[in-house]
């Protein structure tokens, strides 16, 4: 196996020399070099890459991994903490059709059930990506940057007991206790009760 040379061109491997005994790309990237913006995936600094790509078939296999650190801001408490990231990448690439290339279709990834079929059983999760490269070059970047952001929370959380932030002042509650009153949340048979004793008055008026 061959060890990539830690620069973005690692993620940019010569078709030749992708084997099948395997080509083992490991290089630091940053935000900037993956395209990565601020709406996308804040980094703290700069992130590990590990790949081995493979010729297997007619498809060049993916496979590794991306670990670093986010920024994110807490959907409670709206706190900015650091996050530690490690996405895990399995991706298959194939060669874009000459036709298409000519015909000035855009590359583009498609799900692997759409195009292979697979076993019932097996984990949706685990199945592969399926994308497009032309030339004499696979370009990884993209993918990488993808799977980054598609492995990013929906609701990042600084953590788990997050307290949030007090609904009257705005304290943060993970620093310390305000001195609002908490609210009292009305039980829905109270509230019946309350409309049917208020009925009774407006039919006995």
């Amino acid at each position: 196996m061959l060890t990539g040379i830690a620069t973005m061109d690692s993620l940019r491997p010569a078709v030749v020399d992708i084997t099948p005994q395997g080509l083992v790309i490991s290089c630091d990237v940053t935000a900037e070099e993956l395209g990565l913006n601020e709406a996308d995936e804040r980094l703290a600094g700069p992130l590990s890459v590990s790949l081995e790509v493979r010729q297997q078939e007619n498809a060049v296999t993916v496979a590794g991994t991306v670990e670093g650190e986010a920024v994110r801001q807490c959907v409670r408490c709206l706190s900015e903490y650091d996050d530690p990231l490690y996405v895990t990448l399995y991706a298959d690439y194939l060669r874009q059709p000459e036709s298409a290339s000519k015909s000035g279709v855009p590359l583009k990834r498609v799900g692997r059930k759409s195009k292979i079929q697979e076993p019932a059983a097996e984990d949706a999760d685990e199945q592969d990506e399926i994308y497009f490269y032309q030339g004499d070059h696979v370009d990884l970047s993209p993918m990488v940057r993808e799977q980054i952001i598609l492995a990013a929370p929906m609701q990042p959380l600084c953590r788990e007991d997050c307290a949030g932030l007090c609904p009257k002042c705005g304290q943060n509650l993970n620093d310390r206790r305000c001195a609002c009153e908490p609210e009292q949340t009305q039980s829905p048979f109270r509230i019946l009760r309350d409309r049917r004793e208020k009925s009774g008055r407006d039919g006995g008026t």
